[in-house]
């Protein structure tokens, strides 16, 4: 990997000392030329980090059980998987599990396939994004380029808190000191937001660095306060997607309006769904979340997140920052290049990156809520949409969003709102089970809800009986039927919307049917064998096999295991087969085992004798 980095690296170098040619043998051509030197270097610096980590913290994973599983089946399952819980991330109801190290991978595969399972996934870790110290330019060109000077005027974020989640800031600093709040360490659990890195002080000024105080700079909000709550205690800054959850509620219940997370994984929540159900709890209490877009220069192809407002990051001109990620979820952008703001060490410099984009719309926003305290923050991130400079194809764009932010225009739209004037109800229905269906055990309730603020809430009812509440599309439910008596039960569901607005789903009935005739204990196992690979085989480290299962039980089957070399290899469930691929190149050369466990609703277990196989 190491090797790619410095080819790639020595072929960007050439192109640019062309561009500089091209550009002519001026003093500027040249310090530009340094600047792109210097700055890829660092970058590639960062590259290769990425590279080295093991991408998710080792030993553990996290997993979230349907709405409408109770504690006491969460145990079983938990218990069955021999898997210990080390925490819960309270008001998500996800859980942090202890798991034997090498076996992160297979047990998410495994466990996300289990019914009662909303998502299993791994604590994924994350950088923060910056592109280092930029000496080139000496003043603060974005603020009148997102027409600052006209917002403050009106507003300067007053009364409004920002957190910065991030790797600390340096609270004594000269010019953020005035606006700190008592802030937080979610990996320590104690109350030292110290800056370990200097990454979070330098995004802290961009949001809201004291103004109007005859020293170095001001922020975007220079009124606003910053909470600050460490998110890493790691020196480069890397950060696990489970302590960016929990920060993102501390923030949220302790006060702060606003969120800003400058770090990959945020707006990629299409494969980090723990932070997708933080950023939804955040706005189902009234705040926004602001995330930087990452700069890799690359189309960013995940859904929008209705949830976080995703910024990309312009230069001078009004141009997309070359190093800006773009793609279908930007929401909007602004100044990433050569910001001037805050440096841990207590003075101030120039740093570039969506890191610092992010914290300019932080800004903006607080400025918008302190120049009209009753609007929503569905009413606050329309406002900076709707006047945004659009500088790319004509509405929005995948380079843009909706354009570059205007905080002038912003808080003049602002004034003039007023509070929410939707009255109408979201819709609300159940897809399954079925009208009349009958049911038992634990049944899967999936409903969908839609309302053009947005959905905040599903809330699953057995009549008048609250089941479970789930905050997240898809809205899925698990209801435990063995806690009535066999007969009809209505089931309904309710839908409450951003503006507080409520909806009813039809009822649909079904028909709970638990009890059924004496049967005769079920004490026979099921048969189960490998059908593949065959004992004694050799296979060529360039192919690839399948390892394959059989069972049958006069019941039925509810689960087989494959191990390799005695180690989990996969689990299906409800099925008479199970199949999972291996790569024989990754393999040692020499002798495999390959067994099957299968097991019946009533406990019963068979495991195979161990099939052997070489390569």
């Amino acid at each position: 990997m190491k090797k790619q980095y410095i080819i790639l690296l020595v072929l960007v170098v050439i192109a640019l000392i062309a561009g500089a040619f091209f550009i002519g043998r001026s003093a500027s051509a040249t310090a530009w030329l340094q600047l792109q030197i210097h700055s890829l270097s660092q970058l590639a610096g960062v590259g290769a980090a990425h590279s080295n980590s093991s991408g998710y913290a080792k030993g553990e994973i996290l997993i979230k059980f349907n709405p409408g599983v109770d504690a006491a089946n969460e145990r079983a399952l938990m218990a069955s998987w021999k898997l210990a819980e080390k925490e819960e991330i309270g008001a998500l109801r996800i859980k942090i599990l202890s798991v034997p190290e090498g076996k992160e991978e297979q047990l998410v595969e495994a466990l996300s396939h289990n019914p009662n399972v909303e998502f299993a996934e791994l604590n994924q870790q994350v950088m923060p994004l910056a592109v280092p110290n930029d000496p080139l330019y000496l003043s603060q060109w974005h603020l009148p380029v997102i027409s600052g000077p006209g917002a403050w005027d009106v507003a300067n974020g007053s009364g409004v808190t920002i957190a910065i989640l991030d790797s600390g800031v340096a609270a004594t600093h000269p010019d953020l000191a005035a606006n700190i709040v008592a802030g937080y360490n979610v990996v320590s659990a104690n109350g030292d937001s110290s800056d370990i890195k200097g990454h979070g002080t330098a995004v802290a000024g961009s949001a809201a660095a004291v103004g109007n105080n005859a020293t170095q700079i001001a922020g975007v909000a220079y009124g606003a306060k910053i909470m600050p709550i460490r998110i890493t205690n790691s020196t480069d800054g890397y950060a696990y997607s489970s302590d960016m959850a929990k920060a993102l509620i501390y923030a949220i219940d302790h006060g702060a309006k606003i969120a800003n997370l400058s770090y990959t994984g945020v707006c990629t929540t299409d494969s980090n769904v723990s932070i997708k159900n933080a950023a939804a709890y955040v706005v189902s209490k009234g705040g926004l979340v602001i995330s930087a877009e990452a700069n890799d220069a690359s189309r960013m192809a995940f859904a929008e997140n209705p949830n976080i407002v995703c910024v990309s990051a312009t230069a001078k001109g009004d141009v997309r920052s070359g190093f800006s990620n773009y793609g279908t979820n930007v929401d909007l952008s602004a100044p990433g290049t050569s910001i001037y703001t805050t440096n841990k060490a207590g003075g101030v410099g120039f740093w570039s990156g969506t890191s610092f984009s992010a914290p300019i719309v932080a800004g903006a926003a607080a400025l918008v809520w302190s120049a009209n305290p009753s609007l929503t923050n569905f009413q606050v991130e329309k406002i900076l949409e709707s006047t945004a400079t659009d500088i790319g194809t004509a509405g929005w764009d995948e380079y843009f969003g909706y354009g570059r932010v205007d905080v002038a225009k912003a808080v003049a739209t602002a004034l003039t709102t007023t509070p929410p004037s939707d009255t109408t109800a979201p819709s609300v229905s159940i897809t399954a089970p079925s009208a009349n269906a009958t049911v038992k055990g634990v049944v899967a309730v999936s409903a969908t809800a839609s309302d053009a603020s947005g959905v905040a809430k599903v809330d699953l009812y057995r009549g008048t009986v609250l089941v479970a509440t789930d905050a997240e599309a898809p809205y899925t439910f698990s209801w435990d039927s063995t806690s009535v008596g066999d007969g009809a039960y209505p089931l309904s569901a309710r839908a409450t919307d951003r503006n507080g607005n409520v909806g009813n789903s039809g009822t649909v009935t079904v028909n709970v049917d638990n009890i059924t005739a004496p049967v005769v204990a079920d004490t026979v196992a099921p048969t189960v064998s490998i059908t593949s690979p065959a004992a004694g085989v050799k296979i060529s480290s360039k192919g690839n096999t399948n390892v394959v299962a059989v069972a049958s039980d006069a019941v039925g089957v509810t689960r087989i295991d494959l191990f390799l070399d005695g180690t989990l290899l996969a689990s299906c469930s409800n099925t008479s087969s199970c199949s999972k691929g291996l790569m024989v190149k990754k393999l040692a050369a020499g002798n495999h085992t390959v067994t099957a466990t299968a097991r019946d609703a009533a406990g019963n277990v068979t495991t195979t004798p161990a099939t052997t196989f070489s390569k």
